[in-house]
């Protein structure tokens, strides 16, 4: 029998009252992007969505070493920021340079960089900053959950 923690998709109010902060996805794929935000919004984890990395670091104030996100389009309101979910293929700042900057300004940031190519495409940009995660294309849900999970609690 499985014990590890997972996200209960059918009680989401349980789920919110004890989430710690924000997860921003930075995905390119607009599909993509609102497939996770939706995924997020159905366990009621508050999301930021972001088709760059660009887009991201708008979005983002500095509080001391905490990251804090806008909670809205146009928000003055901010929160933590807990997760970064990584597409590696963005446009402008590809997911790696924007998971090595993260990782500079934000050292207990966690960060979820994606791919759908495997190890040779990080040899070519360069090494995998300290602490980040990487998950492969197509996105196994329950691998993702877990993950974020263990973040957020």
């Amino acid at each position: 029998m499985d014990h590890s923690p997972h996200l209960n998709w059918s009680q989401p109010d349980s789920l919110s009252a004890c989430v710690r902060g924000m997860v921003a996805v930075v995905e390119d794929d607009p599909d993509v992007l609102d497939a996770l935000g939706s995924w997020l919004e159905l366990a009621r984890v508050p999301s930021s969505l972001h088709g760059s990395g660009e887009s991201l670091i708008k979005a983002i104030h500095h509080d001391g070493q905490q990251a804090l996100i806008r909670s809205g389009v146009g928000s003055h309101l901010t929160r933590p920021l807990a997760c970064v979910i990584l597409d590696i293929n963005l446009p402008g700042m590809n997911g790696l340079a924007l998971a090595t900057s993260l990782r500079g300004h934000f050292p207990h940031l966690a960060l979820m960089l994606v791919t759908a190519s495997g190890p040779e495409e990080f040899r070519q940009l360069g090494s995998l900053p300290p602490g980040v995660l990487c998950l492969q294309k197509p996105l196994d849900l329950c691998v993702l959950e877990e993950a974020v999970f263990k973040v957020l609690h």
